[in-house]
């Protein structure tokens, strides 16, 4: 799940792994590729 979190985050130009984790609350798109609620330092 994380692989598919991480490579939707970098197709759409999101790199940091903080701000993949902010878009997974922000961002509609990224909530069907993640669990309930990843923290930062699992996304890396």
């Amino acid at each position: 799940m994380m692989v598919r979190l991480l490579l939707y985050g970098y197709a759409t130009g999101v790199y940091s792994s903080r701000k993949i984790q902010m878009r997974t609350f922000e961002d509609v798109a990224f909530r069907p590729t993640t669990p309930p609620s990843p923290s930062f330092a699992s996304v890396i």
